[in-house]
């Protein structure tokens, strides 16, 4: 009864976790027989118990749904934040996709083999006076860093960058012809279209159109 209340449960239960192995270490006396006879507790066997903080199978099993019901509370209360930084991590997946896309629409660009391309805006670098120096994708490291911490950077289309004072009067030369080319064709490209129209309507060219430049 003693080792009972001093593990703080009734004499029934004690006897339960004897039998069934689950509670303090038991000594067992037999009689000359071989029967058990007599069951006892060390007392510094039930401090060590104690100590330990052995538990019952009904404690264990209380605090084994504790733990759950605990970890289930935390798991749902993480849910939310996973879920938010899973949508942040999605919204910035498609703002980078789309930054990448225009970087390459630009690159491409950069090349001006079409009329839409001339349209496009490009960034521009400019030197400490103003004046043009070449396109971010022109320009040396060292160049574009500075260009980019001292904020010389423009965002033109070629007409406008052409428009504007360049550093180096061949490098305007050489864009300009590029712009007068791709102009070249796309005027032959319109006036082309125009010819298959009046021909596949069975339509005579005026004049006029003649004298335009439409052919």
């Amino acid at each position: 009864m003693a080792a009972a209340l001093h593990c703080n449960v009734s004499y029934d239960t004690l006897r339960r976790w004897e039998q069934e192995g689950n509670g303090p270490p038991v000594d067992h006396h037999r009689d000359e027989l071989g029967k058990r006879h007599k069951v006892y507790y060390r007392y510094a066997d039930l401090v060590e118990w104690m100590a330990e903080g052995k538990l019952s199978p009904t404690e264990r099993k209380k605090k084994a749904k504790h733990a759950s019901a605990e970890a289930e509370l935390k798991a749902n209360l993480q849910a939310p934040k996973q879920q938010i930084r899973l949508e942040r991590m999605r919204q910035e997946e498609t703002r980078l996709k789309r930054e990448l896309q225009r970087l390459e629409q630009r690159t491409a660009a950069f090349a001006f083999a079409t009329f839409e391309h001339l349209a496009l805006s490009q960034d521009w670098i400019l030197d400490h006076t103003g004046r043009l120096v070449g396109s971010v994708l022109t320009v040396d490291e060292e160049t574009l860093g500075l260009a980019l911490a001292e904020d010389r950077v423009q965002d033109w289309p070629l007409a406008e960058a052409l428009a504007q004072p360049w550093a180096v009067l061949e490098d305007r030369r050489r864009y300009a012809k590029r712009f007068k080319e791709v102009c070249a064709q796309a005027i032959e490209d319109l006036a082309s279209g125009i010819e298959r129209q009046h021909l596949q309507e069975g339509i005579p060219l005026t004049d006029v159109e003649r004298d335009r430049g439409f052919l």
